[in-house]
C-alpha cells in the first residue's frame, strides 16, 4: 500500500535515483497511475547519460498534481521535467475547466524549473475520445 500525500491526500509515491554519474543529467517525470510501474521498480530505465526519478499520483487530476509539483522535494535539480497530463478528471467539470487545470499545471511547473515539456496525454477509455482530443 502506498502512503497517503500531506498535499493532496491521493496515494503518492516518489522513486529518486540512488548513484546518478556526475556527468549524467536529471529528467524528473511527473503523472498519476500511469507511472505506477516505473515508481515500483518494475520497469527500470537503461543506464547511461540520463538517470531519471518519478513521481506518480494515482487519481489525481491536474489540480492535483499541481499541488504535488509545487510541493514536491528532490534530491537534486533537475535539467529536465516531464509531464504526463493527468486526465482524471475530463467529465467532472466541464472540459473547459479541465484545460484551465491542465494549463495551470504547466504554467506552475514552468515557474519552478526552467525546461518543462508534456510528453503526453494518455487516453481514459472511461471518457469518450471527443472530449479528450479537445484538450
Amino acid at each position: 500500500m502506498w502512503p497517503r500525500s500531506a498535499v493532496t491526500n491521493h496515494y503518492h509515491k516518489t522513486a529518486f535515483p540512488e548513484n546518478a554519474g556526475k556527468n549524467s543529467k536529471f529528467v524528473l517525470v511527473f503523472g498519476d497511475s500511469h507511472l505506477r510501474r516505473l515508481v515500483d521498480g518494475y520497469v527500470q530505465m537503461p543506464e547511461g547519460d540520463l538517470h531519471f526519478g518519478y513521481s506518480s499520483t494515482p487519481g489525481a487530476c491536474a489540480a492535483a498534481l499541481r499541488k504535488e509539483v509545487l510541493n514536491e522535494t528532490l534530491p537534486e535539480e533537475p535539467d529536465l521535467v516531464c509531464l504526463i497530463a493527468a486526465g482524471n478528471n475530463l467529465l467532472k467539470n466541464t472540459i473547459q475547466q479541465a484545460g484551465k487545470e491542465f494549463a495551470s499545471l504547466v504554467r506552475s511547473a514552468q515557474g519552478t524549473w526552467n525546461k518543462v515539456v508534456v510528453i503526453d496525454f494518455p487516453n481514459r477509455l472511461t471518457v469518450e475520445f471527443l472530449y479528450q482530443d479537445m484538450l
